[in-house]
């Protein structure tokens, strides 16, 4: 069996989920919240937690408000504070919730404005799926359609036509080694670390990526990991 790979936690406001819609896959494909900034597997959160019961909680980021629950242990984050959540976005009876791997206070404001630069750097994506937004009532129409669309150039594929597949595997090749990489820098620093951080100059040197440090501000930005004090990571 292949090895696991878990998505990139997207930085991301509470709007971008609970505004958009959430697609729900089967089987080992995860499922994800289409939105204008990409598809959100798993997210990365910053607000204050305005409501708390037993083990969920209600964040607030000025963007919206959702529920957060954790399934595995209590939130011992209280109400009033900031904090930043990292997990999966999921649907249940038609309430939309946050999975949360990861509920940490944050008693720094300054992490608030750090958030709001970082937010503002996003790209708006300008390519949907279209196969996203079909009804299941209209898929039988929307195949027929396409079948006539084929039939109609004598199921002929020129280079033309085929230029955007070949780019999307490439890209989509990047991106796989790109997280690849990553996980192994984020289960390099868990390793080193003896409980004060683990050094960056070994992390590099030890992960071998030729792109490593350029990859660690990445994870940073993200809140996958953090410096505890200057050149010294810890895994969020």
């Amino acid at each position: 069996m292949a090895d696991f790979q878990r998505s990139t936690a997207k930085i991301c406001e509470i709007r971008d989920i609970v505004n958009n819609k959430f697609i729900k896959k089967e089987g080992w494909d995860p499922s994800y919240v289409l939105s204008e900034f990409g598809k959100l597997m798993r997210v990365n959160l910053l607000g204050v937690i305005v409501s708390k019961e037993n083990n969920s909680c209600t964040l607030d980021d000025g963007t919206g408000k959702i529920i957060v629950r954790n399934f595995i242990g209590s939130i011992n984050s209280e109400i009033g504070e900031l904090a930043t959540v990292i997990g999966k976005p999921r649907v249940f009876n038609n309430e939309t919730f946050v999975n949360a791997e990861i509920i940490k206070s944050l008693k720094n404001k300054k992490w608030v404005e750090y958030r709001k630069k970082i937010l503002s750097l996003r790209e708006k994506q300008t390519i949907i799926q279209e196969e996203d937004y079909i009804d299941d009532s209209k898929v039988s129409e929307v195949k027929v359609d396409k079948k006539e669309k084929i039939e109609e150039s004598n199921k002929t594929e020129t280079s033309k036509e085929l230029e955007p597949i070949v780019q999307e595997k490439v890209i989509e090749k990047k991106v796989t080694e790109t997280i690849g990489k990553a996980e192994l820098i984020i289960k390099l620093i868990d390793k080193l670390d003896n409980g004060s951080g683990a050094a960056m100059p070994e992390v590099i040197t030890q992960s071998k990526i030729e792109d490593a440090e350029k990859l660690i501000k990445n994870l940073m930005e993200e809140g996958e990991i953090f410096q505890i004090k200057p050149g010294m990571l810890k895994v969020m």
